[in-house]
């Protein structure tokens, strides 16, 4: 992508997954974009989750992402 290009979540989401080197690096989305299409759009291009800020507490927030890390 050219560098004066700017990328949103979904953007970069798209980028990494058609990489070959960052396929596989598990996203978890964290937005207050609570959109249908949005989610759909996240979750079709391979984001393991789709977190709507405003509906979790920080806490939830960690315990959600938690299986996700090692």
């Amino acid at each position: 992508l050219p560098v004066d290009k700017v990328m949103q979540g979904l953007d970069v989401l798209q980028a990494l997954k058609q990489n070959h080197k960052t396929k596989d690096i598990p996203v978890i989305l964290l937005t207050n974009d609570w959109k249908t299409e949005s989610v759909e759009k996240g979750v079709k291009l391979g984001a393991k989750d789709y977190i709507t800020k405003a509906y979790y507490t920080p806490q939830q927030i960690v315990d959600k992402v938690k299986p996700f890390i090692s």
